[in-house]
């Protein structure tokens, strides 16, 4: 988490000339997030119906994985047009393996209380970076997930509380996570002129107000404080200011999972080991001499592969949908079943009422007076 007492420290170390920091102060903040990585190729396999996944047909000319920059770091994006499609069960499992890079990532992640990955399943549609939950999943493990699609669809006002004008934002499909970063992204335009990571949609979406841009260092330790004091007053739920007031998705898409695992065996370990022995493997490439960062035995593979089996239990998605049961005209309706059982009232028996109200109000208005006169006595009869 960001610290007040640490911005001014790394502040006064990017203005000082003689600190080696200065020489990154124009840097974006953005840009520092992707030179932390990791790199795309940490992602060491991609298997879907016993082929690569970049040999897969549909996948020609196309990306089975893009790298999505978030504020947590960088993240894999794997199927990110949703080309790639499958049957349920093993006939269309896909397999990944990670490499997790502990010799390195480990040391500089000294303050976290664990290391591995955090894993979200959702829409292509959507963006990781909205999602509030994820499964964390550590490395030397084989994980086995089952999933599940559930649709909810939402009903607006007057019977429920969905916006049904809110469909797309800066991060992809609306969901209250989207509306939260793009609250967070217009609170820190105002206050900054910068944001510190672009939504994906930056210059894509034409509903976009603004076109943002990542601050550079220097920036951004002045624009900490804004940020600091919108996450505090976000967070706060007693707050009763206006802060990311965000409507409940009329639609949206679900992942459940079903999630066990294992640790890696020694076979596997051994069998990625061999296959990465030429000069220019993948072992070798994340190797770092000067840092004395080296992988070099099964072992390490053991260590540092995660690897993850996806598949679909059914190919049957649940829909939830939500319905105004109760309308008007069913209140009226029972109004006047009361009035028909208690009072044997109909339509026509209300009718009559009024019209009896009416000419009596009638009679009484307008004086009239309908009793017989008497003859006199000179009147001839």
């Amino acid at each position: 988490m960001y610290d007040r007492g640490e911005a001014k420290i790394l502040s006064a170390r990017l203005s000082d000339p003689d600190d080696k920091m200065s020489s990154i102060s124009n840097m974006t903040y953005e840009d520092v997030i992707k030179m932390g990585g990791p790199e795309q190729n940490r992602l060491l396999l991609c298997i879907q119906r016993n082929e690569l996944c970049w040999d897969l047909p549909e996948l020609i000319d196309k990306n089975y994985v893009v790298m999505e920059t978030t504020i947590a770091g960088r993240c894999w994006r794997i199927n990110p047009d949703g080309l790639i499609k499958g049957k349920a069960g093993d006939w269309g499992a896909m397999r990944l393996v990670f490499w997790s890079d502990l010799k390195d990532y480990g040391k500089r992640s000294g303050d976290s209380p664990s290391y591995g990955f955090l894993v979200a399943f959702h829409d292509n549609g959507t963006y990781g970076s909205t999602l509030n939950s994820g499964y964390v999943m550590s490395p030397g493990t084989n994980y086995k997930v089952d999933l599940s699609v559930k649709k909810e669809t939402r009903e607006p006002p007057p019977g429920g509380k969905c916006d049904a004008s809110l469909i797309s934002t800066s991060y992809g499909d609306y969901n209250e996570g989207a509306c939260i970063m793009e609250c967070k992204d217009r609170y820190l335009h105002e206050k900054c002129g910068c944001v510190n990571v672009r939504p994906p949609l930056n210059e894509s979406l034409s509903t976009v107000t603004y076109d943002y841009r990542s601050c550079d260092l220097k920036e951004w330790v002045t624009c900490l404080e804004h940020y600091l004091n919108w996450a505090k007053n976000y967070r706060d739920p007693f707050y009763s200011g206006d802060w990311c007031s965000c409507s409940t998705a009329c639609k949206e898409t679900q992942y459940s999972a079903q999630i066990s695992s294992s640790g890696i065996s020694a076979g596997y370990a051994n069998q990625v080991f061999n296959s990465q022995q030429s000069e220019n493997s993948l072992l070798k490439q994340f190797a770092v001499p000067e840092l004395n960062i080296s992988y070099d035995s099964p072992e390490d593979v053991r260590e540092n592969v995660m690897v993850l089996d996806i598949q679909f239990s059914s190919m049957t998605q649940s829909e939830i949908r939500q319905i105004v049961t109760y309308t008007k005209e069913n209140l009226l309706g029972d109004i006047g079943g009361v009035l028909g059982l208690f009072l044997g009232a109909s339509v026509f028996t209300i009718l009559e009422f009024f019209q009896f109200l009416f000419f009596a109000i009638a009679r009484h208005c307008c004086g009239s007076d309908n009793k017989p006169k008497k003859l006199s006595s000179n009147e001839n009869l």
